[in-house]
Parts: C-alpha cells; sequence; structure tokens
C-alpha cells in the first residue's frame, strides 16, 4: 500500500469509526460548528464551510510541524466531510 494510500484508510477508519461514537454524526456536528461560527462572527455559514474552516486549521498545522501525521489524516477525513455534506456526491458517486 502506498503512504497516500494509508493516510486516506486512516481518514476513513477515523471517519467511519470511533469518531463517529465520540462526536456524533457529521452531518449534525458540522451544522452546530456552522451555527457556532455564525453566531461568532455575524456571517452565515453551512456545513460544508465549517467543514472546510477545519480543512484550513489543518493546514495551518502543518505549517508549524510537518512530520506530524495526524494533520494530514485529519485533513483528508475533513476534505471527505466537506464532499459528504455539500450534497456534491451521493452514495453511488
Amino acid at each position: 500500500m502506498t503512504i497516500r494510500g494509508h493516510i486516506l484508510n486512516k481518514a476513513k477508519e477515523l471517519t467511519e469509526g470511533n469518531r463517529v461514537d465520540t462526536y456524533g454524526d457529521v452531518n449534525d456536528s458540522m451544522e452546530v460548528f456552522a451555527n457556532l461560527l455564525s453566531a461568532q462572527f455575524g456571517h452565515t455559514y453551512n456545513k460544508t464551510d465549517a467543514a472546510i474552516i477545519m480543512v484550513l486549521a489543518k493546514l495551518s498545522r502543518i505549517g508549524f510541524s510537518y512530520e506530524h501525521q495526524d494533520n494530514y489524516i485529519d485533513g483528508a477525513a475533513y476534505m471527505a466531510i466537506a464532499g459528504e455534506v455539500s450534497g456534491a456526491f451521493d452514495a453511488t458517486t
């Protein structure tokens, strides 16, 4: 398996596994985060915006430490979450 395959598999494992148990449904989680962002910044954010902001947070952390694996895995996971909550994909895509 390639390194990128490992990163994507780990992201899949986390987003479909124990993080669901810990944080609940991703749509609900991103909706709550979007509502908090909207309240804090006075602009209306949606679930996709919330997930993309998390991607940006992971990118900023990579800037401080290229070697920290978790940021790459989480960044890949949040991109997948953004795709899911955006409605751009369905289960057959």
